[in-house]
């Protein structure tokens, strides 16, 4: 294997590292936005149970 063998087949993993990575960031942002949501009903129906107390 030449050096620009190599250097493709390593330019090529960098490549699928950089797609795995991105596609982990973008679960944890989709994930970050639900937990964020539930976390304002959570805030929503205390609001409501002590307002009604």
């Amino acid at each position: 294997m030449d050096d620009k063998e190599l250097f493709q087949k390593i330019l090529e993993e960098l490549v699928g590292i950089r797609k795995e990575l991105k596609r982990i960031a973008d679960y944890l942002e989709v994930t970050a936005e639900k937990s964020e949501v539930e976390t304002i009903k959570v805030y929503a129906f205390l609001f409501v149970l002590f307002y009604l107390k």
